[in-house]
């Protein structure tokens, strides 16, 4: 009698988890910073001046994309170091390119794919649950 096999694409943890993580807390670090420096540039009076949001976009600019390039280089990274752990046989955490895994049934007798089939269509085993 044969069986559905599960098998597993991807696997959790490792260096390149750590990177990804960092990129999105550059990202987070970018945004919260050009809106407290947006937030600076408000005079005493509660209202924007003219020479203090000028002033004020300079930086604010330059944290956003300071955030956005540091994001892309470290998720950059990351990818690189899934595709050498990928390329050379070992498990390697998270996903390449945004893709999620993706899990397909196969019968356990003969290997071929079978998907939510209750019999296999090659050898006609019947799957047991």
């Amino acid at each position: 009698m044969a069986t559905k096999v599960k098998k597993t694409i991807g696997h959790k943890g490792g260096l390149e988890n750590l990177l990804s993580g960092l990129a999105t807390l550059f990202l987070v670090i970018g945004i919260v910073g050009a809106i407290t420096v947006l937030l600076l540039s408000v005079d005493f009076n509660g209202r924007f001046s003219l020479l203090g949001l000028i002033l004020g976009l300079i930086p604010v600019i330059g944290i956003l994309v300071h955030g956005l390039f540091l994001y892309a280089l470290c998720s950059a990274g990351a990818e690189v170091l899934r595709l050498l752990k990928k390329q050379n046989g070992l498990p390697y955490g998270g996903n390449i390119s945004g893709s999620d895994p993706i899990y397909e049934k196969f019968c356990s007798e003969c290997g071929v794919r079978v998907g939510e089939r209750d019999d296999c269509p090659s050898c006609k085993a019947t799957f047991t649950y």
